[in-house]
């Protein structure tokens, strides 16, 4: 997939495909140590300000094309699953750029429980991902997710709702922007006390 993958996301989401992807550098460049979790292509490392990031990715071939894009932080590259990944270090935020939807439910809440244990007591946990939409946009979520399961393997059968599964791992929210009719969230959460 990683060959046509921003080409097929741009035919599919149009020209403003790349400000969505590029908009939560504004809150992530207030943060110094960034885990970034499925990070895929990259797009928005461009935009990211000098930070030390960790960058863990699945596929090596998405790997390749981030490590393409210019950028003034230090990147860490991790070519894993993140459920077999052990670190001991914590991070101020952590980013999933759609990440937490390829997962079923049952190991979702392992994901979860995962970042939360990565995460600084103050940290934020920034979500760019799918919900569900109007008819037209939940047939093409539909389709998405069909897509990926045949072409790459995606565990996941259908769309969660992960903003509620985060509220029940103890996130809050605390900023939220909608896209594209509210069919595409970007939530930042942070730990509930």
């Amino acid at each position: 997939m990683a060959p046509i993958y921003d080409r097929l996301a741009s035919i599919v989401f149009g020209k403003r495909w790349k400000c969505v992807q590029r908009f939560p550098a504004a809150d992530l460049n207030n943060r110094q140590n960034i885990m970034i979790l499925g990070g895929g292509s990259g797009a928005l490392l461009e935009s990211l300000d000098a930070a030390d990031v960790i960058y863990v990715e699945l596929s090596g071939q998405m790997i390749v094309k981030a490590q393409e894009r210019n950028t003034k932080s230090t990147i860490n590259w991790i070519n894993k699953d993140f459920l077999n990944w052990q670190t001991e270090q914590q991070f101020d935020a952590v980013y999933c750029p759609f990440f937490l939807d390829v997962f079923p439910e049952d190991e979702l809440s392992l994901v979860i429980k995962r970042i939360k244990s990565c995460m600084t007591s103050d940290a934020r946990l920034h979500v760019l991902d799918f919900q569900r939409g109007n008819w037209f946009q939940r047939v093409l979520t539909e389709l998405m997710v069909l897509f990926f399961r045949i072409f790459s393997g995606l565990k996941a059968k259908r769309l969660l709702n992960i903003h509620s599964i985060l509220e029940q791992n103890g996130f809050t929210i605390e900023k939220e922007e909608l896209y594209y009719g509210r069919w595409i969230f970007y939530r930042v959460f942070k730990l509930s006390h």
